[in-house]
């Protein structure tokens, strides 16, 4: 608490001295201690004696705040104290914490936004000076999630030429998956969407055949009622000798599960249907449908670089029974592999290329789409199919290997700031931290999944491209430019924002009662069914997200940040009213931008107000690495010049 030093030198800039402090100190002691607040009957809040010297501080805090002078409060008579008591009673502890929380989220609010707005145009001039021209040498298509924030940054910081864009992680491809080890049919987009398609994995090489077909015999009995005992029984043994390798040295586990298996995919119609009454593979037409919808939703229908990846993300960990809520959210609690590699195939179809060419897509001959997957908590980076590229591409793909090897490392160690590790060694132990962590069975955070989000941006990367958003923002590509009417937007909006105010919530939630809406801390939980947790031997099942996903969370409503004007959001408001619950219910903040003058509005209850007028600048740091060492907490959005 200050000192009376500390408030005479704190507030005589505001015209209140100390004499004002002590003469009020002392009235309100005198008069409202003395009178009003000890007399329970004479307010309607009826405060307790004990809460008088309590309730006096409050006061003289209000009114030190409002300027009341001491003259003026010794004029108050018995019935105007009992009034401001009255007053004071009906802002009441809920009250309080709103008003609390709306602080605290127009304070990060105002921070994000301004970075927005005035970034674009830092960066705008930096990019035009002549070291900073290049051609573009790889493009990297990323899932929205907030977690790719960071390592599409680093794409773009140590990849020269390198530009990235932000999609729905299913890519579009609205599919049931059959794997080729388990043969397992599962659903691969959001649950909002029911798939009509089934795609087929092949083990591509004749002798993984039989082997495939062992593990999946072993995979379904092993869920049976009896066959998971006698399974058990017979795998036990030469189970246990890895398992205790393990334990004792799980970084030797990880080395040596790096790759991805060369299998082969049906994907293509052939008029045949599966037993679950699924068209087995899309036509020509649909697959370039799908491939068109996503490349004019990110604003990528010309000047394509010779590669261009379609990035799949997902999480593996061992001995997590929340692991499916570290993967994609799009691609319905499952990894996103699938779906870019099945994009990537079909996007590189010579029909499909024809087909783009008619309306208005030009991919050329030499551009080929690529396939992979980033394991959000070991941080690998895997390529799928690159057999099937011609052998320039595949030089391309061999010189940009040491560059992702880079990007990587350095997204590991961003992440490791969030860890009792730290950040402070250097980017390679840094990675194969992560990726020890992700192989002990020990680990109850092998990583923190979507802690941390804050905000999600639709619109061009130039509106967020080199700011460090601390890996808090989900980012959607969208041009407005190419789509006047909204269209394109609605259907991106209908998409993403339930995935990713869902898992804002979800969070939000968790974190204000992890007891009541959460499930608690993970270490006393055990598996029940395959259903979900339960704690020990007796409770009920637990949900909500466990004390060791939330504990660096910072509760707050998502902030959503749109390029388009407010005369379009309020039509598709209208023509969307799922939309329209989560912004005029206050499940989340929406704004929208000027692309151009970089004025930002924010939609209230009365209409749109203007949040941020745009100019100004933001403080600038040479690398995301440099200003990330030693830094623990959360760290205010800077625009990067770029190069480490």
């Amino acid at each position: 608490m200050f000192g009376y030093k500390d408030h005479e030198k704190n507030s005589t800039t505001q015209g209140v001295g100390l004499a004002d402090f002590l003469a009020l100190s002392l009235l309100l002691s005198a008069e409202g201690a003395g009178a009003g607040w000890q007399d329970e009957s004479s307010h309607a809040g009826g405060f307790k004696a004990g809460d008088a010297l309590w309730r006096a501080y409050e006061a003289l805090l209000i009114l030190l705040e409002l300027e009341v002078t001491a003259a003026e409060l010794a004029k108050w008579t018995i019935g105007d104290w009992t009034k401001f008591v009255d007053w004071l009673e009906s802002f009441g502890d809920l009250d309080r914490r709103r008003c609390m929380q709306m602080a605290f989220e127009a304070n990060y609010r105002k921070s994000f936004l301004h970075a927005v707005s005035t970034g674009q145009k830092q960066k705008k001039a930096m990019d035009a000076l002549p070291e900073k021209a290049q051609a573009k040498t790889l493009q990297a298509v990323f899932c929205i999630d907030e977690r790719e924030e960071s390592i599409r940054r680093y794409f773009e910081e140590l990849i020269p030429g390198a530009e990235t864009f932000g999609a729905a992680g299913f890519f579009g491809i609205d599919m049931c998956f059959k794997d080729a080890v388990h043969g397992a049919v599962t659903p691969l987009c959001p649950p909002v969407i029911s798939p009509k398609h089934l795609v087929i994995e092949k083990s591509a090489v004749a002798e993984k055949v039989g082997a495939s077909r062992a593990e999946r015999f072993i995979f379904e009995h092993s869920r049976s009622l009896t066959g998971g005992a006698w399974i058990s029984q017979l795998t036990g043994i030469g189970a246990a000798l890895p398992l205790v390798s393990q334990v004792l040295a799980p970084k030797n586990k990880a080395t040596g599960s790096n790759g991805a298996a060369v299998t082969d995919l049906e994907f293509e119609y052939t008029g045949r249907t599966s037993e679950e009454g699924l068209r087995i593979g899309y036509t020509v037409d649909e697959m370039a449908d799908r491939v068109e919808a996503i490349l004019r939703g990110i604003g990528l229908v010309d000047a394509f670089a010779k590669v261009v990846m379609l990035v799949g993300h997902g999480s593996k960990s061992l001995n997590n029974p929340h692991e499916s809520a570290h993967d994609c959210g799009a691609c319905g609690g499952n990894r996103g592999s699938k779906n870019s590699r099945v994009f990537a195939r079909m996007a590189n179809h010579p029909g499909v290329r024809q087909a783009l060419k008619t309306r208005g897509v030009l991919i050329p001959e030499s551009t080929w789409f690529v396939g992979a997957y980033h394991d959000t908590c070991s941080d690998e980076l895997d390529l799928f199919d690159v057999h099937l590229a011609p052998d320039a591409i595949r030089s391309e793909l061999q010189n940009f290997g040491p560059l992702l090897r880079n990007v990587r490392a350095h997204n590991a160690a961003e992440r490791c700031r969030r860890f009792s590790v730290g950040n402070s060694q250097s980017t390679e132990h840094a990675y194969n931290h992560v990726l020890k962590r992700a192989h002990d069975l020990r680990q109850p955070r092998p990583e923190y999944g979507h802690a941390t989000n804050a905000a999600l941006v639709v619109g061009r990367r130039n509106l967020t491209a080199g700011l460090f958003l601390d890996r808090r923002a989900f980012l959607l590509s969208y041009d407005p430019t190419r789509d006047s009417g909204g269209v394109i937007l609605g259907k991106l909006l209908q998409a993403v924002i339930p995935v990713c105010a869902g898992i804002n919530l979800e969070y939000f939630f968790s974190f204000m009662d992890n007891e009541r809406y959460g499930c608690g801390t993970k270490l006393p939980h055990n598996i029940a069914g395959l259903l979900g947790v339960m704690n020990g031997a007796q409770s009920d099942l637990r949900a909500g997200l466990p004390l060791q996903m939330i504990e660096v969370h910072e509760p707050m409503r998502l902030l959503v940040a749109i390029e388009t004007t407010p005369a379009v959001m309020d039509q598709l408001m209208r023509e969307n009213r799922a939309l329209n619950r989560y912004v005029s219910n206050g499940w989340i903040q929406l704004t929208v931008v000027d692309g151009d003058s970089g004025e930002i509005f924010r939609w209230s209850d009365s209409g749109w107000l203007s949040e941020i007028k745009g100019g100004g600048k933001i403080p600038q740091v040479v690398s995301s690495r440099d200003y990330t060492v030693g830094q623990q907490n959360f760290l205010a959005p800077v625009l990067v010049n770029g190069g480490v």
